[in-house]
């Protein structure tokens, strides 16, 4: 839900926060890929909101994480 100013209720939410929200569900299931294209819709949306660049930057290094792991133990298996 907005916090904020009427004006904020008058328009509705930013198109970034429900962006955002969807990046946290998708990080918190470890979805690493799909997290990162939500942060990085909120943060076209917002691009001065340190927030959303702070998430889209730490999904973007757990995204690569997970598929160098990924790669390293399908290495391993053949």
């Amino acid at each position: 839900m907005c916090a904020g100013s009427t004006a904020l209720i008058l328009t509705g939410c930013p198109k970034g926060n429900s962006d955002y929200d969807a990046g946290r569900k998708a990080s918190s299931v470890q979805d690493y890929d799909t997290a990162l294209v939500d942060f990085d819709r909120a943060l076209r949306a917002d691009p001065s909101n340190p927030e959303y660049k702070l998430r889209a930057t730490q999904a973007r290094f757990d995204a690569g994480q997970g598929h160098m792991e990924k790669g390293q133990q399908a290495t391993k298996n053949g």
